[in-house]
C-alpha cells in the first residue's frame, strides 16, 4: 500500500432504523465530477475504498433516495452515509384490506401511520383490534376475559391495568403491529385464555411527555363536578448511555370521583331494608418502567426491565343510609384505605446457536414482590349505637420468582419449525387479618408450577398445522387459621397435560379458514381461596373457600377471515364455575364451585372505510351458556355485546373519535343486569406538526351509563340502581420531541414469532 493512499471505511445505513444496507453502490468522484473508484457494500453495509484525490461521494441502493455529499477534510477513518427510504403511495382501500392478516394461528394487526400517530396512545389502539372489546380497564377477546397483554413479549406476570398504564405512554408511531392470539401458544401459562402482544418498532429516538386533566361533568343535575378534579402526568424517554439503550417511562396520576346508588335487600323471613349510598373515591399512583438493552456481540444480547408501582393512598369514603321497617334509620360512615406497592424485575438473555438455521436460546428470570395493606372502618351513626366502630384490617404480601429457558428452531427444515423449553414459577402469599378486636386470621398459600412444552409447526403449501403440548406439575400448600380454632390445611399435587391443535387453510389471498382445539385451566384467585371476611358494606361480608378447586376448560374454535371481516365460532366446556353465594348467614357470601358448564359463542369483527376521511371498527359478540346439572339458579346465561369505534378526519389537523359499547339485558346464575350503554366522544387537534397534540373528550355525553341489577338467591334478594351517570370531561396535551441518540433495540425472539420478542 502506498504511503500516499488514504483509505476510508464507509458505512451505508438506513436512516430510519440504523441497519446496514447491503449491495449499495458507492462511487467516488474527483473535483471535476469524473469517476475515480467504485465499490459495493457487504451484508452489513460496509465498504472499504481508497479516497485519495476524491472530492465527492455518491451512494445508490434499491428503494432508497440517492445520496450525494462532498468529502470534506476528516480525521476519523470511518464515514457513515445515511440513506432515506423512498416513499410509496398506497391506495386507502389496500391499507384497510391488508391491515389485518392471518399468520401462524394468530391475527396480525398492522398499525397504520398518519399525521395523528404521534398523538395517539397505545390504549386507544386496543379498541380497534378485531374481536377485542374494551370497557374501562377490562379487555375481552372473542368474549373471553383473562386476556394477557404483552408489550414486546414482556409482562407475563403483570396485571392488565399495569400493562395498559405503560401502553398509555407509548405513541402509535412507536408501534409496529399487534399480534392477537385467541388460542395462545403452549409456551404461555395454561391459565392464560388469550394473548394480545403489542410489538413496538425497534428504532428509538423520539420521546414524549403527556399531561391530562379530567373531572366528572354533571353526573347529577345539581353537581357540576368541579370538586373532583383529576390530573395525570407521564413521560416516555428514549436515550442511550454508551452501548446501553434505555427506555424509561414515568407516570403519576391523582384521581377523584364520586358515585351515588340506591338499592334494597330482603329475605323470605320478612326482613327488609332500603339503602342509599354516596361514595367519594381518591386514588394517587406513581409508577416507572425502565428497560436497559445491551448487545454483547453479534450473537448474543441481554436486557433488564425494572417496573415499580406505588399507590400510597387509595381511599373510598361511603356514607350508607339504611331505612328499615317501622321507619327505623341507620347511617354508617364506611371508609376503606388501601396502600399497594409492586416491584418487579426481569432479566433476559439470548444466544444465537446456529447462524444458518437461526437457532436461538432464550433465558429469562423474573422476580416480584407485592405488599398490600387494606384498612376498613365502619362508624355507626344510629341513635342506639352512635359512635361505635367496627374495623377490618388485612395485610397481605405476595412474592413470585419465575425462570425459563426456551430453544427456538433447533429442529428446523424447509417445512418444519419447532420450539421447546422449560419453565418454573414459585408463588407465595401470606395474609394477616384483624377483624374488630376479637378475631384474627392468617392465610398462607405456597404454589410451585414446573412446566415443559413442545411446539411443532408444519407448512405445506396452503396448509398450516400446529401441534403443541404443555405439561404442568403443580404443588401447592394452603393453610388457614382463625383465632383459637384448628388450622385448616389442604395440599394439592398433580400433573396435567394441556394440548393445542390447529389446522389453517388459505383458500385464496383474501380468504383463510382455521379450526383449533385447546385445553386451559382457570386457577382461583387469592380472594377465591382466602376465607378471611372482606367488608362490602355495613352488613355484608365476602370470603373465599380454602377448598376451592380450579376449573378446566376444553375449547374448540373455528375462524373465517375474508378481507377485513372475521367470524369466530367457539364451544367451551368447564368442569365447574366459581360464583359467590350466601351462606346460612344471609349477610356472609362465600366462593362456591358450581356444576359443569358449557358455552356456545360467536364473534364478528368488521373494519370499514367508507371514505378516506371516515373509518369504523365493529365487534359483535354473543354467547349462550347452560349448566349441565340443575340447581337453585338460572340454568342458562347469555351475554350480547357490541363495540363500535369510529374515526372521522375533518381536516389535516383535526380528527373526531366516537366510540360506543352496548351490553344487552344480561342473565347470570342469580342476577339480571339491565341494558348498559357506554359512549364517548373526542376531538384530536394537531397544534404543532409532529410535536404538539391536544385532545378534548367527553365520556357518556348523553348520561345513560347507569348500572342496574337484581339478584335473587335462595331465601333472599337484593337490587342495586346507579343514581349517577358516568359523564366525564377530560383534556390532554402531548408533546413529542427528539431526545438523545437514535438506536436499535435487540430482538429476543425470532422474526416470525414476534409474540415472544422482548428487549
Amino acid at each position: 500500500m502506498s504511503a500516499q493512499q488514504r483509505h476510508l471505511i464507509l458505512l451505508v445505513k438506513d436512516k430510519r432504523d440504523s441497519t446496514g444496507i447491503a449491495n449499495a453502490t458507492v462511487i467516488l468522484a474527483g473535483t471535476a465530477g469524473n469517476k475515480l473508484r467504485e465499490g459495493i457494500t457487504g451484508k452489513d453495509g460496509v465498504c472499504l475504498l481508497d479516497v485519495t484525490g476524491a472530492a465527492k461521494i455518491h451512494c445508490e441502493a434499491a428503494d432508497y433516495v440517492v445520496y450525494t455529499s462532498a468529502l470534506s477534510s476528516y480525521t476519523n477513518d470511518t464515514l457513515v452515509c445515511w440513506l432515506n427510504k423512498k416513499m410509496v403511495q398506497l391506495k386507502s382501500v389496500d391499507i384497510v384490506d391488508k391491515q389485518v392478516v392471518s399468520d401462524a394461528g394468530k391475527f396480525v394487526y398492522k398499525v397504520r401511520q398518519d399525521q395523528f400517530s404521534k398523538g395517539q396512545s397505545g390504549t386507544e389502539l386496543l379498541a380497534k383490534l378485531p374481536g377485542v372489546i374494551v370497557v374501562g380497564e377490562q379487555v375481552k377477546l372473542n368474549g373471553q376475559t383473562g386476556v394477557l397483554i404483552l408489550i414486546d413479549g414482556k409482562g407475563e406476570h403483570r396485571t392488565s391495568s399495569q400493562q395498559q398504564a405503560i401502553l398509555a405512554s407509548l405513541n402509535a408511531d412507536h408501534l409496529d403491529k399487534v399480534e392477537i392470539m385467541a388460542m395462545p401458544s403452549a409456551k404461555y401459562d395454561a391459565g392464560v385464555n388469550a394473548v394480545i402482544n403489542v410489538v413496538t418498532k425497534k428504532e428509538r429516538g423520539n420521546s414524549n411527555v403527556r399531561a391530562s386533566y379530567s373531572q366528572p361533568f354533571y353526573m347529577t343535575a345539581k353537581d357540576a363536578g368541579f370538586g373532583y378534579a383529576s390530573g395525570t402526568g407521564a413521560a416516555n424517554l428514549n436515550f442511550k448511555i454508551r452501548a446501553v439503550n434505555c427506555v424509561w417511562i414515568l407516570s403519576a396520576d391523582n384521581t377523584l370521583n364520586t358515585t351515588q346508588s340506591a338499592g334494597w335487600f330482603e329475605t323470605d323471613k320478612g326482613f327488609r331494608y332500603d339503602d342509599i349510598r354516596k361514595s367519594n373515591l381518591a386514588n394517587f399512583r406513581i409508577s416507572q418502567d425502565l428497560n436497559l438493552d445491551y448487545a454483547v456481540n453479534s450473537r448474543s444480547g441481554m436486557g433488564l426491565n425494572v417496573n415499580m408501582r406505588y399507590v400510597p393512598s387509595g381511599m373510598t369514603h361511603t356514607i350508607e343510609r339504611y331505612n328499615f321497617q317501622k321507619d327505623s334509620v341507620t347511617e354508617v360512615d364506611n371508609t376503606n384505605v388501601r396502600e399497594q406497592r409492586t416491584i418487579q424485575s426481569t432479566l433476559n438473555y439470548k444466544y444465537l446457536l446456529d447462524t444458518a438455521k437461526k437457532s436461538t436460546l432464550y433465558i429469562s428470570a423474573t422476580w416480584s414482590v407485592n405488599p398490600d395493606d387494606n384498612r376498613n372502618t365502619l362508624l355507626l351513626q344510629s341513635a342506639a349505637d352512635a359512635g361505635s366502630v367496627s374495623r377490618n384490617i388485612i395485610s397481605s404480601n405476595t412474592d413470585m420468582l419465575s425462570a425459563s429457558a426456551i430453544f427456538s428452531d433447533v429442529i428446523k427444515s424447509r417445512y418444519l419449525s419447532t420450539e421447546f423449553g422449560i419453565k418454573s414459577n414459585h408463588l407465595r402469599n401470606n395474609s394477616d387479618q384483624q377483624y374488630d378486636s376479637s378475631t384474627w386470621t392468617n392465610f398462607h398459600y405456597n404454589e410451585r408450577i414446573s412446566s415443559a412444552f413442545f411446539t411443532a409447526r408444519w407448512k405445506l403449501g396452503k396448509w398450516l398445522m400446529s401441534t403443541e403440548l404443555r405439561g404442568e406439575l403443580l404443588r401447592s400448600d394452603t393453610r388457614y387459621k382463625q383465632t383459637e380454632s384448628e388450622d385448616q390445611c389442604i395440599r394439592r399435587d398433580y400433573w396435567k397435560m394441556y394440548p393445542n391443535l390447529l389446522v389453517q387453510y388459505n383458500v385464496k389471498d383474501a380468504l383463510d379458514l382455521s379450526l383449533g382445539y385447546t385445553k386451559r385451566v382457570r386457577r382461583p384467585f387469592m380472594g377465591d381461596m382466602n376465607p378471611a371476611r372482606r367488608t362490602t358494606n355495613a352488613f355484608m361480608t365476602q370470603g373465599g373457600n380454602i377448598d376451592f378447586i380450579p376449573s378446566y376448560v376444553d375449547r374448540i374454535e373455528g375462524e373465517l377471515m375474508y378481507k377485513s371481516s372475521i367470524v369466530t365460532l367457539r364451544y367451551e366446556r368447564l368442569n365447574n364455575r366459581r360464583v359467590f353465594v350466601p351462606t346460612a348467614d344471609p349477610f356472609v357470601y362465600k366462593a362456591t364451585n358450581m356444576t359443569r358448564f358449557e358455552t356456545l359463542g360467536m364473534s364478528l369483527s368488521q373494519a370499514l372505510r367508507l371514505s378516506k376521511y371516515f373509518t369504523s371498527n365493529i365487534t359483535v359478540d354473543y354467547s349462550y351458556s347452560q349448566y349441565l346439572q340443575s340447581g337453585p339458579f338460572n340454568g342458562s346465561t347469555n351475554v350480547f355485546e357490541v363495540s363500535l369505534d369510529n374515526e372521522w378526519t375533518i381536516g389535516k389537523k383535526t380528527r373526531i373519535l366516537i366510540s360506543a359499547y352496548y351490553n344487552a339485558r344480561m342473565y347470570l346464575e342469580y342476577s339480571m343486569y339491565n341494558p348498559l350503554l357506554v359512549t364517548s366522544c373526542s376531538i384530536k387537534r394537531i397544534l404543532l406538526k409532529n410535536k404538539l397534540f391536544l385532545q378534548v373528550s367527553v365520556s357518556d355525553p348523553v348520561g345513560l351509563e347507569k348500572v342496574k341489577s337484581v339478584s335473587r338467591f335462595p331465601g333472599q334478594a337484593e337490587a342495586i340502581d346507579a343514581l349517577t351517570n358516568n359523564r366525564r370531561f377530560s383534556l390532554q396535551l402531548l408533546y413529542s420531541f427528539p431526545f438523545g441518540q437514535k438506536f436499535k433495540l435487540q430482538s429476543y425472539r425470532t422474526k416470525n414469532e414476534g409474540e415472544i420478542r422482548t428487549y
